[in-house]
């Protein structure tokens, strides 16, 4: 179930841009629930997590606010998924 949260927080409908509500949430989901997911089975899928999250930290559609936080998320909070 909290991996199905976070692929619908990390997607987005074609011609649509990403609700930047949702990628708050994910931030906060993860930082809560990010233990959970780090283990071996879910390696490759974090990184995945991971490759998205810095590519969006960098997308300037997105306002600073949520681009900041999104690359505080990623050097961070990441980082101690993988410890």
């Amino acid at each position: 179930m909290n991996n199905i949260s976070v692929v619908k927080l990390l997607s987005h409908k074609e011609g649509e841009y990403y609700d930047e509500r949702d990628l708050e949430c994910l931030c906060n989901l993860l930082r809560t629930i990010g233990k959970l997911l780090d283990h071996e089975k879910m390696k490759k899928q974090m990184d995945i997590y991971s490759a998205k999250i810095n590519s969006l930290s960098k997308d300037e559609r997105l306002s600073s606010r949520i681009r900041f936080l999104l690359k505080v998320f990623f050097l961070f909070d990441m980082d101690f998924f993988y410890d």
